[in-house]
């Protein structure tokens, strides 16, 4: 089509040409690596594969099935600091701008949940990109439960349709989109769908091979840096947010029965000192409500906004993210959730750069049958100023360094810089207290070779050890040898 573009006199200014390009709106890359006994999640075995599901929302996909030999660093079983530094060590590289590439690595087993985990979906490290892949267990055991239908029993990764399908299912919250239970397509969970099998269409039989309706508009027209990685973190897209088009509306549904109290384990903390923070959900009505599952940042629930003194607001949002375990649960008249967070960055950089009063402000979201909920809560927190010089140079360097909080979510030994910055807390008798326990879950987790040392992690928890009750829950576990 072509036509004279003219302006509000009514002159010609220029000529338009319009022209078809391509039947595809988008296009990406998806790269699967893989432990050499793992299988990767190529297709259904039925004739649905990567190519097809991407075909159907009009993404143009091409699937790189790259390294077959990424080598196992300590067993079977993978912790998120391993998951992590094979993700930087074995993706290929590629340049966001000219090319969506998203990662997917299938090893054995994960340590802290049987199917998959999505990483650094916060970019709060130093490559600052987020939602750049996931992880697949293909040494999951499938239970041997009616629910299972045809697949009970089975090695996840010898079971193609629920293999297949987590893998896309867990690639699309690297898209940025979140769980949905409008039908039995890809975003609801596999258990969910799994215990709605029937005796005449069994799990995985009842599987819809397509994204629902409405994130398939999403995938199609949400902004790019919704969408893409090294956009924006997950969880800054939701069911209501951003609106497509000037229909998509729907508010999100405040529910007033719940109540969030959010309270800080100490009203002041030192400059360059994490900031913990207890959560409590009470249901207030008079009969049950439906809840989240945990309030924990691993569930994907729980996200917040920090305001500094002067008014500027620095989100914060979960590092690693379990995309699977998400049922949630039945909350009793009077009865009560709590978590804790321990809280240093986030997207915009230090959540506390300097001295001052903060407001912190907690969001708990979840879905109920494409319907999303919500609950707030705020407190506030005093950041006291810096004591001395050396003082002051161990807080530039843990609020300088953006590894700081990988270090402290994720672990492991291969974050340098974020091992350096906490070693220098460590190393400074103020903000010690403070970075004690973080040193000695790092130290209390097997690495690679490197073996557990319950010794060492001991010997840094203290009575002056600032924690908060899920840290000291996790303590006491660590120092049992639970988790090495």
């Amino acid at each position: 089509m072509v036509g004279d573009v003219k302006n509000g006199a009514g002159t010609i200014v220029g000529r338009l040409t319009m022209g078809w390009i391509s039947k595809y709106l988008r296009k990406a890359t998806v790269e699967i690596d893989r432990v050499s006994v793992s299988e990767a999640p190529l297709n259904n075995g039925a004739g649905e594969d990567w190519k097809s599901v991407f075909d159907a929302i009009n993404w143009e996909l091409n699937l790189d099935v790259s390294n077959a030999n990424v080598v196992e660093p300590s067993g079977v079983s993978w912790s998120n600091a391993e998951m992590h530094q094979a993700m930087l060590a074995r993706r290929d590289a590629s340049n966001l701008d000219t090319e969506w590439r998203y990662h997917i690595l299938a090893v054995r087993n994960i340590d802290v949940t049987p199917r998959g985990i999505m990483y650094d979906n916060g970019a709060t490290d130093s490559n600052n990109v987020p939602r750049e892949g996931v992880g697949i267990s293909s040494h999951w055991i499938i239970p041997n439960t009616s629910d299972w239908g045809l697949v009970r029993n089975m090695r996840f990764g010898t079971a193609a349709a629920p293999y297949f399908r987590t893998a896309v299912h867990e690639t699309g919250h690297a898209l940025g989109l979140f769980h949905n239970t409008v039908d039995f397509g890809f975003m609801n969970t596999t258990d969910v769908i799994a215990a709605a099998g029937t005796p005449g269409t069994p799990f995985p039989l009842n599987i819809r091979w397509a994204f629902a309706t409405d994130d398939q508009k999403r995938l199609r027209h949400y902004l790019d840096p919704f969408v893409r990685p090294g956009g924006t973190a997950f969880g800054t897209a939701s069911m209501a947010t951003p609106p497509i088009t000037p229909t998509d509306t729907d508010a999100i549904i405040e529910v007033e029965e719940l109540k969030l109290n959010v309270s800080p384990l100490l009203t002041a903390v030192p400059l360059g000192a994490p900031v913990r923070v207890n959560l409590k959900l009470v249901n207030s009505a008079s009969g049950p409500l439906l809840a989240p599952p945990s309030l924990s940042m691993k569930a994907g629930s729980v996200r917040g906004t920090v305001i500094d003194p002067s008014g500027t607001q620095r989100t914060f949002s979960p590092l690693v993210l379990c995309v699977e375990d998400q049922a949630l649960q039945t909350l009793e008249p009077g009865k009560s959730i709590t978590n804790s967070l321990t809280l240093l960055r986030g997207g915009q950089g230090a959540l506390f750069p300097a001295a001052g009063v903060y407001r912190i402000r907690v969001e708990v979201r979840w879905e109920v049958d494409g319907v999303e909920y919500r609950v707030t809560g705020e407190t506030n927190v005093i950041v006291t100023a810096t004591v001395d010089e050396a003082h002051a140079q161990a807080a530039l360097k843990v609020i300088s360094t953006p590894d700081t909080l990988l270090a402290l979510v994720i672990g492991g030994d291969h974050l340098t810089d974020g091992i350096e910055a906490i070693q220098a807390a460590l190393d400074n008798p103020v903000l010690r207290p403070h970075f004690a326990y973080i040193e000695a879950k790092r130290v209390a987790e097997r690495f690679g070779k490197r073996k557990a040392n319950l010794k060492a992690a001991a010997a840094l928890i203290t009575d002056e050890t600032v924690m908060s009750p899920a840290e000291a829950k996790k303590a006491s576990k660590l120092t049992k040898g639970e988790n090495s």
